[in-house]
């Protein structure tokens, strides 16, 4: 899938579903994150925090992938296991014409 790019530190789940007989598989996104702050001054590891709203989300290319409850087809940036909501990012329906990172 274009666009599509996902670290494997990250939490990130795609399932495929069929809306019924006959109709075209949609990829689905649920949007578990975790965001890893550097290393702490003594030299430990920080805990990592999950900052997905764990909804699902149809992956698409264009706008006109998308449903009419979340019609625009945007940036979404992942942590990935960084600390920069910027590291991977998958393009997914959203319900405002925003994109979360530069295209």
């Amino acid at each position: 899938m274009r666009g599509l790019r996902i670290g494997t530190l990250g939490i990130v789940l795609l399932h495929f579903i069929t809306a019924g007989c006959g109709s075209s598989a949609k990829a689905v996104f649920i949007y578990h994150d975790l965001r890893c702050p550097g290393p702490l001054p003594d030299g430990g590891a920080a805990d990592c925090v999950d900052v997905g709203d764990g909804a699902s989300h149809v992956v698409c290319e264009t706008d006109r992938d998308c449903p009419a409850q979340a019609p625009f087809c945007r940036i979404l940036g992942l942590y990935s296991g960084g600390n920069y909501s910027c590291n991977q990012t998958i393009r997914v329906c959203r319900s405002l014409d925003h994109n979360d990172c530069p295209p």
